[in-house]
């Protein structure tokens, strides 16, 4: 279980008399246990000179290091413990303040996706896959722009499939198919003895279902999870 105690930082303020980054909104408190990796993540969001950490007092739990901090922003390392960021969350509900919550999982936690929705976080990153882009991921945030990882999408997509059809409709799912034996789209509506605006009124859907743009990108996440 992550413990408050745990959380330590040994992060610095970076200068906050920088014009550009003062205010609530700039300012994010990072908790998590993996030093390493919240060390990575602070050189990233620090040198963009747009956000600045706050450190975590040992001595205080997290929900009076939030009121402490005042952050506009909470960077969350979620270890598979739902009942504490349950309870994270509701205290912050409380708050008269309420920082944005963005919570970095690890792959092996995608299981817990769909309760980290229910709980409200305000976005979700893969560990690892995107401490690049971090900066932007804020940014979005801060624009009140709800943030998900592609693979945590995915992840999503692949929970809503009834019978391998990804939550498709028996003729998109057809449509997938013939897509996939290479038929073009006048090909696959003579098959199926529909009309050519009506076979693209499949793609564009099944497209969306499988946030995809392309057939490419259709076929390949079909074929990886077993659709087709």
């Amino acid at each position: 279980m992550l413990m408050y105690m745990r959380s330590t930082s040994n992060f610095n303020f970076l200068n906050t008399s920088k014009p550009e980054i003062d205010g609530v909104n700039r300012r994010v408190l990072v908790f998590g246990s993996d030093k390493a990796y919240e060390k990575a993540l602070k050189l990233l969001i620090e040198s963009s000179s747009r956000y600045f950490i706050r450190n975590i007092d040992p001595e205080f739990d997290l929900i009076d290091n939030i009121q402490m901090c005042d952050p506009g922003l909470l960077l969350y390392e979620f270890d598979g413990d739902i009942q504490h960021l349950s309870a994270i969350r509701r205290g912050i509900s409380q708050l008269k303040r309420r920082p944005k919550i963005l919570v970095v999982v690890k792959e092996e936690h995608l299981i817990y996706t769909d309760k980290l929705l229910e709980i409200g976080v305000d976005g979700a990153i893969i560990k690892g896959l995107e401490v690049g882009k971090i900066v932007d991921v804020l940014s979005s945030l801060e624009n009140n722009n709800y943030y998900l990882a592609q693979k945590i999408v995915n992840y999503l997509v692949i929970k809503m499939t009834k019978n391998g059809k990804a939550d498709l409709t028996d003729r998109e799912h057809e449509v997938l198919i013939l897509l996939g034996q290479g038929l073009s789209y006048k090909a696959i509506a003579d098959k199926l003895h529909i009309g050519l605006e009506t076979v693209r009124s499949h793609v564009k859907n099944l497209y969306a279902k499988l946030n995809v743009s392309s057939k490419a990108e259709a076929l390949e996440f079909s074929r990886k999870n077993k659709m087709i």
